[in-house]
């Protein structure tokens, strides 16, 4: 996969599911699509113009149509029409939020979206499969939602969101860098054409830290790439040969197995 694509989980027992089973195969790699889709986000919930499907699948509104029909009849998918959004329905029970850090993201992708009628089966989406981190994905959505149900401060957080902001900024290893860098391809671009993945990811890593992680990623990014780091094994040289007291990051702060990023 290319450095700028991002994972989607889809599990073994998809093919053995009792509302796939006994679908066509026509409308199975349809639903592949919707869960994949290169216009998708970390939520299962985005916008995908019907025409965006036909031109990527290469099918005729005809198949679109007759498939699209199938998925929403079996629930495994909800449409709006007017805006053109998507919800996979169980999207969160294969691609579960991991963590704090991981649920901002999401918020923050839909939030992005045109108001549209989905609003609520998100919601229950979120109660079924993400009610852990309901709170930081609730505001992600219109304030008029949070209103109607309910002041979202009093839900239950998972043993880790329970630390004051304070208790988790040192705790680097607490966030998921990994879901960072997914989210910021595109403006990390100009680097990923010039470093390797491992070295990006080394560095969204130690941003965590930071107050606004993605300026201090840059910053971090530009100051390797006038150093001429390319490569993990450049990085790794570096880091260890690193005395500098004024210097924001040590090698303790980077990945504890550098061969797993070793091109």
């Amino acid at each position: 996969m290319s450095a700028n694509g991002r994972y989607v989980k889809v599990a073994t027992r998809f093919w053995t599911d009792e509302k796939i089973i006994n679908i066509d195969p026509e409308t199975k790699v349809l639903y592949l699509y919707c869960l994949s889709s290169p216009h998708s986000n970390m939520a299962g919930f985005y916008r995908l113009p019907k025409a965006y499907i036909q031109a990527d699948l290469g099918i005729s509104k005809e198949q679109l149509d007759k498939g699209f029909n199938k998925l929403l009849d079996k629930g495994l998918v909800k449409y709006c029409e007017r805006t053109s959004v998507i919800l996979i329905t169980n999207y969160f029970k294969y691609n579960s939020i991991q963590n704090k850090n991981q649920a901002k993201g999401a918020a923050n992708r839909t939030s992005e979206l045109p108001k549209n009628s989905l609003i609520k089966d998100y919601i229950n989406a979120i109660n079924t499969y993400a009610s852990n981190y309901k709170k930081v994905l609730m505001k992600g959505l219109p304030k008029e939602f949070i209103q109607e149900f309910g002041n979202t401060d009093t839900d239950t957080d998972t043993d880790t969101d329970t630390d004051t902001e304070s208790d988790t900024e040192g705790k680097i290893d607490d966030f998921d860098f990994e879901s960072f860098f997914e989210e910021n391809q595109k403006q990390l671009e100009p680097f990923l054409n010039r470093m390797s993945k491992g070295v990006v990811l080394n560095a969204c890593k130690i941003s965590m830290k930071a107050n606004k992680p993605m300026a201090y990623c840059r910053t971090v990014l530009s100051d390797w790439q006038e150093k001429g780091i390319e490569s993990v094994d450049d990085l790794q040289k570096a880091s260890k040969d690193n005395d500098d007291p004024d210097c924001n990051y040590k090698w303790k702060d980077f990945f504890i197995d550098f061969d797993k990023y070793k091109e």
